[in-house]
């Protein structure tokens, strides 16, 4: 299924929702031969997209937020009245603000996290509320061992960063060392490889923790695009090279290295 978002200077933004890769696939290389369209990302049903949409939104206009969260909700099948959407961008300044004056403090049962960059910073930045579980983004890009993230920027953009699409993001381990900082356990990822789960340790009860190692995925999906924005899905190695003298912060270490240092040390491990 394909979900119409906005409408702006005559460009059609759209999110793709099919439950069936290949199908996926074919839209989006229809999609990226047409000028007018372009596709903010994809999702494999109505409560995946949810979060992708509301995040499109911030974009738009909020009579667009509130039709999008009237329409996804019920793809989703929850009620739209338990639901608030609010325009925001973020950085590490504002969420605690933002999520005060919404309501959202102290326990609260779920916190995810995919904001395409910032992610590392902004979590490491909440502290008004202690989600039990936590869904972050990893940019598998960057190996299952360095701890390394996107160097902070309160006006990052991903589409503008690099024009492959493929800059901005945590590695796992970055993200695993910051939860078990905030009192977390990494317990596992999902199968596409692009996104983390976390539980806080107070209520994590038998469920087994696991390391990076052990929960990384590499990333199933191809994304990267051309200077002129058009996907060429490029296979991982490529990917890794395009992007290979951009910036990240070594966390632990509190350094600045290039992404092909990542790249040099997981070949010579192989």
């Amino acid at each position: 299924m394909v979900s119409n978002i906005a409408m702006r200077r005559k460009m059609s933004t759209i999110l793709i929702v099919d439950d069936e890769p290949l199908a996926v696939e074919r839209v989006q290389v229809i999609c990226a031969e047409i000028p007018s369209v372009r596709v903010i990302g994809t999702a494999s049903d109505g409560a995946a997209a949810l979060p992708i949409a509301i995040g499109a939104f911030s974009l738009a206009s909020s009579a667009a937020v509130t039709r999008g969260v009237l329409r996804f909700a019920r793809l989703a099948a929850i009620s739209s009245s338990s639901m608030r959407a609010v325009t925001a961008f973020i950085d590490r300044d504002n969420i605690n603000t933002l999520l005060r004056e919404n309501g959202i403090t102290g326990d609260i049962g779920l916190l995810s996290i995919d904001i395409d960059g910032n992610d590392y910073w902004i979590w490491e930045a909440i502290d008004c509320i202690s989600p039990r579980i936590v869904i972050c983004e990893y940019d598998s890009l960057l190996g299952p061992d360095r701890k390394v993230t996107t160097p902070y920027d309160p006006a990052f953009d991903r589409i503008t960063a690099h024009y492959s699409f493929l800059y901005g993001g945590a590695s796992l381990a970055a993200l695993d060392h910051l939860a078990r900082r905030k009192g977390y356990a990494l317990v596992g990822s999902n199968s596409a490889g692009n996104n983390a789960f976390f539980v806080r340790e107070d209520v994590r009860g038998t469920l087994p923790a696991v390391t990076p190692t052990q929960a990384y995925v590499q990333a199933k999906f191809r994304n990267s695009r051309d200077r002129q924005g058009r996907f060429t899905f490029l296979p991982f190695a490529e990917c890794r090279q395009l992007i290979a003298d951009m910036p990240v912060v070594d966390v632990e270490q509190n350094i600045t290295i290039p992404i092909r240092d990542i790249v040099s040390t997981a070949s010579s491990a192989l």
